[in-house]
C-alpha cells in the first residue's frame, strides 16, 4: 500500500504493510496523540511520493482517500482532523504539480464520494474538507468552477451545496471579473 512507508517511519507496527493503514483506522482512536500525529507527520514528509503513487495508480489514490477520509472520521481532538487534512492537501498539492488535470480527476473520482459524506456530517470541518478539495485543483477560476460544478452534481443537495458555497467563497485567492 501506498502508506506503508510512512506507517513504519511513524513506527507504527499493526497489521502487515498491507493491511497497516486498516489497522492504524481502526487503531486511531487508542493511539496517543503524540502517535497518530507521528504518522501525520511522517506521511506529510513523503506527500511527493505519495502523490506520484496515487499518480501512476488509480488504486493507490483510492487507498490514500480511503484511508484519509477514514481517519478524519475518527480524529479527535480537532488538531487530529486538522493534521489528515493536511496530509490530504499536502498530497493533493504535488499532484495538481505534477499533472492538474489527472489530479482534479483524481479528486472527481476517488476523492468526491469519500469526502462527501464528511461534508455532508461535519458542518465543524467543513474548511478543512473543503481545503482538500482546493489541494487537488489547480489554482486557476476555470478549475475551480469545474470542481465546485462536479461537488453540486455529487452533492445532489441544494442545502449542503450552498453552505459548502460559502465556505469555498473563502479559499478563494482572487475573483475573476
Amino acid at each position: 500500500s501506498v502508506l506503508a512507508q510512512p506507517l513504519a517511519a511513524a513506527g507504527y507496527t499493526g497489521g502487515s504493510p498491507n493491511e497497516a493503514p486498516s489497522a492504524l483506522v481502526a487503531d486511531l482512536p487508542a493511539l496517543s496523540a503524540a502517535q497518530a500525529g507521528a504518522f501525520f507527520g511522517a506521511a506529510a514528509e513523503v506527500a511527493p511520493a505519495l502523490a506520484e503513487a496515487c499518480m501512476a495508480d488509480p488504486r493507490q489514490c483510492w487507498h490514500l482517500f480511503h484511508f484519509g477520509t477514514s481517519a478524519l472520521s475518527a480524529a479527535e481532538p480537532a488538531d487530529l482532523f486538522e493534521r489528515a487534512a493536511r496530509l490530504l492537501c499536502a498530497v493533493g498539492e504535488e499532484a495538481v504539480c505534477a499533472d492538474s488535470v489527472a489530479a482534479q480527476s483524481l479528486l472527481v473520482d476517488w476523492g468526491l464520494p469519500r469526502l462527501l459524506p464528511l461534508l455532508r456530517a461535519t458542518a465543524a470541518h467543513q474548511l478543512p474538507l473543503l481545503a482538500v478539495m482546493y489541494a487537488w485543483t489547480a489554482d486557476s477560476p476555470d478549475a475551480h468552477m469545474a470542481t465546485i460544478k462536479a461537488l453540486q452534481e455529487a452533492l445532489a443537495d441544494q442545502a449542503t451545496f450552498v453552505r459548502a458555497l460559502t465556505g469555498l467563497v473563502t479559499l478563494e485567492a482572487e475573483f475573476s471579473d
